[in-house]
C-alpha cells in the first residue's frame, strides 16, 4: 500500500524550553506535563533525572539527545536535549561535543544553519566551556555549518558577574567570581555572543535564603538576537522540586516539520462489505485464465486492471488511520469491543 507523505511545511518560529530540573523525577515529569508538544520544538535540561539503567525520561513526543558518551558513565551526564518529533529528522542532527554537560544540535533552518548548546557549567570549575572552546576552534565544526550562520549557548552557567546579574545581588561579585566569569565573558567576545536573556530576570530561587538570583543565561550570535521575539524566565512555572524557573525564548526562525504520512487502517475496516465491494468490482474484468509465453503484454495488461481494480476499493473501504502518540501496534478493534464489554459487565456487578 503506497504511502502519501504530506510536503513538509516550516514552523514559523522556533520556541524552546530550558530548564534544571534538579536530578529530580517529580521536577521532570512536570516540565513535561507543562512543556506542550504542540508549543514547544526543543527542550533543554540540565541536571535531568537518571535512574538505574542510566536512563531518563520523557514521552512518546520528543526525541533524548544525550551526550556522546553517556552509556559510558551516565552518571556524569548534566545534559540532554528533547527534541520535538514533529521536526523532520532530515532538518536536525546532533552535533558530537566530547562532554557530559553539553549538547548540542544542529538546525537546519530557512535562514541558514543553527546550532544550539545545552551547557551546565559546574559552580567549582570551568571545564564545560573549555570544552566548548577547543570544540568550536576546530576545522569541522566550521565546515559542517551552511551559511548563514547562527548560533545559541543556553543552560546553567553557574557564573555571578554585574553584565547579567541583578544590582541587589552585587554581594556575589566578589574578586573570585568576577575572574570565574571571565573566561565566558572572552567567549562571548571572541565568537561575538549577545545576551537574549534581558538583565536582571531572575532564574533561580535560593533555598536557603530565598534570594532571587541568576545563574541560568541564554546567548546568541549578533545577528540572530534580533530574531528572538521573547526570552524570559517565568517563575510561575516553576516546576516542584527545583529552584530553578523555566527559560522561555520563542525565535523567528522556520525549522522544517516532518512529513505527516498518511496510511490506511486495514484494522478499522469492514471486511465483509469490503469483500462485497470488491466482487462487484471484478465483475467488470476478464476471468482469470493461464496464460502463454507469447502473451506477454496481455498478461501485463490483465495485472494492471487487476491492480486497479483492488485499489479503488481499498480507496472506497478503507479508512484513513487517525494514530495517536500512545496507540499500541498490536490493539485492535476487537480488543476495544472486548474491553468496552468487560467495563460494562464490570458496572453492572457493582
Amino acid at each position: 500500500m503506497p504511502e502519501t507523505p504530506n510536503t513538509p511545511t516550516p514552523l514559523s518560529t522556533l520556541k524552546i524550553w530550558q530548564q534544571n530540573v534538579n536530578r529530580s523525577l517529580i521536577a521532570q515529569l512536570d516540565v513535561l506535563e507543562s512543556a506542550n508538544p504542540k508549543v514547544y520544538d526543543l527542550i533543554f535540561l540540565q541536571e535531568p533525572y537518571m535512574d538505574h539503567l542510566g536512563a531518563t525520561r520523557a514521552s512518546t513526543y520528543w526525541a533524548m539527545i544525550y551526550p556522546p558518551h553517556h552509556r559510558d558513565a551516565p552518571g556524569r551526564s548534566r545534559s540532554v536535549i528533547l527534541v520535538n518529533k514533529h521536526l523532520s529528522t532530515s532538518a536536525w542532527t546532533q552535533i558530537n561535543i566530547q562532554s557530559f554537560n553539553i549538547t548540542a544540535i544542529q538546525l537546519n533552518v530557512n535562514e541558514g544553519t543553527l546550532h544550539a548548546y545545552n551547557i551546565y557549567n559546574d559552580c567549582k570549575h570551568n571545564n564545560s566551556l573549555t570544552t566548548l572552546v577547543e570544540h568550536l576552534r576546530r576545522a569541522e565544526h566550521r565546515a559542517t555549518q551552511t551559511a548563514p550562520r547562527y548560533m545559541i549557548w543556553a543552560g546553567d552557567f553557574n557564573r555571578h558577574h554585574p553584565l547579567c546579574n541583578e544590582i541587589w545581588n552585587s554581594h556575589f561579585f566578589t574578586e573570585a567570581a568576577i575572574a570565574d566569569a571571565q573566561p565566558l565573558l572572552n567567549m562571548l567576545e571572541i565568537h561575538q555572543m549577545k545576551m537574549a536573556l534581558p538583565r536582571d530576570i531572575t532564574t533561580l530561587e535560593s533555598m536557603a535564603t530565598k534570594n532571587w538570583t541568576r545563574v541560568d543565561n541564554v546567548f546568541c550570535t549578533a545577528d540572530l538576537l534580533q530574531d528572538f521575539i521573547q526570552c524570559d524566565a517565568d517563575s510561575t512555572l516553576r516546576p516542584a522540586n527545583t529552584n530553578h524557573f523555566p527559560v522561555l525564548s520563542t525565535i523567528d526562525i522556520s525549522p522544517k516539520i516532518a512529513k505527516e504520512k498518511q496510511r490506511r487502517n486495514f484494522r478499522g475496516m469492514d471486511w465483509v462489505e469490503f469483500q462485497k465491494a470488491l466482487k462487484e468490482k471484478l465483475k467488470g474484468l476478464e476471468k482469470p485464465r493461464e496464460f502463454q509465453m507469447g502473451e506477454r503484454e496481455a498478461f501485463e495488461a490483465a495485472r494492471r486492471k487487476l491492480e486497479q481494480a483492488v485499489m479503488e476499493v481499498i480507496q472506497e473501504q478503507v479508512p484513513m488511520a487517525k494514530p495517536s502518540p500512545h496507540s499500541k501496534q498490536w490493539w485492535t478493534q476487537e480488543l476495544s469491543q472486548m474491553k468496552a464489554s468487560m467495563q460494562k459487565s464490570a458496572r453492572r456487578s457493582c
